[in-house]
């Protein structure tokens, strides 16, 4: 059975995901000149896929009293910290990625605590739901890095 740590870190990677499909809702265009639109579409599906997963572990192991409201609040610093950050830079790809790389370095850290918990715990297919995400986060992050390396190039030009 997973204890309260366990339960609050689901929490957290649910509010990742959260916060990952309500940046791209809001950002949609910037987003889809940074991810283009076929991968734009397919990161808000692993979000949801995300947000799914959280939910249904947390009932099944009857911890939803705490990993949701622990969704609910780091989601709202995370969407604070966000804000402040973007501002009204809504529309610039080069905005959304340098906020990006913060928050796919945030979130991948945050599946590494689920991943060594489930490990220990021997819950399978939490730590291979933690595999799949750090895996998808470093991809993003490898592409935004690579999209902010070459968008610097044309900012000297």
């Amino acid at each position: 059975m997973i204890n309260e740590f366990v339960a609050k870190k689901l929490g957290e990677v649910g509010a990742f995901a959260a916060l990952g499909k309500d940046t791209l809702d809001k950002g949609m265009k910037a987003s889809s000149e940074l991810w283009g639109e076929s991968k734009t579409r397919e990161i808000l599906d692993m979000h949801e896929k995300t947000l799914s997963y959280v939910d249904d572990f947390a009932k099944r192991e009857n911890v939803e009293g705490i990993t949701i409201p622990k969704q609910e609040a780091t989601f709202q610093k995370l969407q604070a910290m966000r804000d402040m950050y973007m501002k009204d830079a809504w529309d610039n790809p080069v905005e959304i990625a340098e906020w990006s790389g913060f928050f796919l370095g945030a979130a991948k850290v945050h599946w590494a605590l689920v991943e060594g918990a489930a490990e220990a715990l021997r819950y399978e297919s939490l730590a291979a739901n933690a595999k799949e995400n750090i895996a998808f986060h470093d991809a993003l992050l490898a592409h935004t890095q690579n999209y902010l390396h070459s968008a610097a190039k044309t900012k000297i030009k």
